[in-house]
């Protein structure tokens, strides 16, 4: 599951893109290594959250959502 765009709940003001990457069940340290990657489907525009709490909550829709259309179950 990917973000892109401005961080706007944690990075007012700031105009440049950023990309983070989330991979399920992964855990070794992959932070600055490059990979391949394919968008498969879009889920959700970039909003400002007014509270970080409130962030997290769409953070576990969005990927109960993805994993749904990738039809993996969610744990």
């Amino acid at each position: 599951m990917m973000s892109v765009g401005l961080r706007p709940t944690f990075h007012k003001g700031d105009t440049s893109n950023h990309y983070e990457l989330h991979i399920f069940d992964f855990a070794r340290d992959i932070y600055g290594e490059r990979g391949n990657r394919r968008y498969l489907v879009f889920i959700s525009e970039e909003i400002l959250f007014p509270t970080v709490d409130q962030l997290i909550e769409q953070i576990h829709t969005d990927k109960e959502e993805t994993l749904n259309r990738l039809n993996i179950p969610y744990r």
